[in-house]
């Protein structure tokens, strides 16, 4: 598998940085990491996404907002997860229908991540 590109949206720094230790350990990666919605347009803006992992509620914006714009600059290509402490049916329709592939419940296992991932085609 060719190295992916990965942008990781949390405003739970530690919770990022999980993440990115997980997923570099499953998928040949580079991971940018964004800890508001603002830094995560700003990456979006300035790099072209494999995967991305955005957290419903950011503490200056939502993460749904997110999706249009980083699957403009991909040409419709970024594989979209969707998280969220909260999240409830509604969220995750509206997740799904501007373009997340995966919406999940925090906290995430680690099992729950590889599930996740293996879903959209990535093999480890």
């Amino acid at each position: 598998m060719n190295l992916q590109r990965v942008l990781i949206v949390d405003d739970e720094i530690d919770l990022s940085f999980l993440l990115k230790i997980n997923i570099s350990k499953i998928i040949p990666s580079t991971i940018d990491i964004a800890n508001s919605f603002k830094d995560g347009l700003k990456q979006i803006e300035n790099a072209v996404y494999d995967l991305a992992i955005f957290d419903l509620s950011l503490g200056d914006g939502l993460g749904y907002d997110l999706i249009p714009e980083i699957k403009k600059r991909s040409n419709n290509q970024t594989k979209v997860i969707m998280i969220s402490a909260f999240n409830t049916p509604e969220d995750t329709e509206k997740g799904l229908k501007l373009g997340a592939s995966i919406f999940l419940s925090k906290p995430l296992s680690k099992a729950v991540l590889q599930n996740s991932l293996a879903s959209l085609g990535y093999r480890f």
